[in-house]
């Protein structure tokens, strides 16, 4: 495909990788604001894997990491302070480990692109919020389904232990062994 077309004339080749939204501490496993080891072994592994692409093809290349933690933030209740001392971290990280073939991308460099972004963002998690709020039922059904991602991006800073375990096991019949 295109990457071999890339790798036959030497040329650059550029991934664009989903990093991280922002720290969502949960009790259970971190009450870190910051990036810790789990972020700096992500990272280097994508470093890792940009050298072998490098030697494996003769290519150059770079893998832009998007952050987007400064547009997302409202939807999981960060602040924006937050979000941004976050990927600041982030892209420390790539500087202090030298590992030069990462660029961390803030998205909301880009999301200005998209005619009232925020606006459109923020009504549609109002409405939902909303909607779960008054338990309706195609709303439960529908989180439901996307526990996982509910999982990183919920807010749980400040829940009481039972209700995390509720949430994240007993409501999705996990076991929690």
């Amino acid at each position: 495909g295109k990457i071999k077309k890339l790798a036959l004339k030497k040329k650059k080749i550029v991934f664009h990788i989903a990093g991280f939204p922002h720290k969502m501490p949960n009790s259970f496993f971190t009450s870190n604001k910051l990036p810790d080891l789990g972020e700096l072994a992500y990272l280097w592994r994508l470093e890792q894997i940009a050298i072998e692409v490098e030697k494996l093809t003769g290519a150059t290349v770079e893998m832009m990491v998007c952050l987007e933690g400064t547009v997302f933030h409202f939807l999981a209740m960060v602040s924006k302070f937050e979000a941004q001392t976050y990927q600041d971290k982030v892209s420390d990280l790539v500087k202090i480990f030298k590992l030069n073939h990462l660029h961390p991308v803030d998205l909301a460099s880009l999301h200005c692109l998209v005619l009232d972004w925020d606006k459109k963002v923020r009504l549609k998690a109002l409405e939902i919020q909303k909607a779960y709020q008054k338990g309706k039922l195609k709303i439960i059904e529908q989180v439901k389904r996307v526990w996982p991602v509910m999982f990183v991006t919920l807010n749980v800073r400040g829940w009481p232990d039972a209700k995390i375990k509720q949430l994240f096991w007993k409501s999705n019949k996990l076991s929690d062994q």
